[in-house]
């Protein structure tokens, strides 16, 4: 029985130049549109009103912003990797794609597990904001 990174690498494996590049412009789409969603998160808390007195907010609110500003340099980081490896896809000679198909699958990985974090900062974030700020 094929465990799911086997499938998942048979699955990369068989994709032509194409399909590799438009799986990575939907990484880079999506990569894109949480800067937006991130630089939000930084003015709603720099914009909020808060119940007072709030143990820890002021450290709180620093870590979030900490937290926040770490996420976008992977994103950049991440945005970058993206980059160089739609060029070597771009200028590969014909079907000499294992070297980035290895290279796409690490990207992968890496995203999936950004996703993952991300997803942890914003359902922190957001149930915290919501027992501090007054309705």
């Amino acid at each position: 029985m094929e465990t799911l990174l086997q499938v998942h690498e048979n699955f990369v494996r068989n994709k032509t130049a194409e399909e590799l590049q438009y799986a990575l412009e939907q990484h880079e789409i999506s990569l894109l549109s949480l800067e937006t969603e991130l630089n939000f998160y930084e003015f709603l808390l720099d914009s909020c009103k808060f119940k007072s007195p709030v143990m820890n907010l002021f450290e709180r609110l620093m870590q979030f912003k900490k937290d926040i500003a770490t996420s976008n340099k992977k994103r950049a980081l991440l945005l970058n990797k993206i980059n160089v490896l739609a060029i070597k896809i771009a200028n590969a000679p014909f079907k000499k794609y294992d070297i980035i198909i290895y290279d796409l699958e690490e990207i992968e990985v890496e995203i999936q597990d950004f996703k993952t974090d991300i997803a942890h900062l914003k359902s922190s974030l957001f149930e915290y904001l919501q027992s501090v700020i007054i309705s």
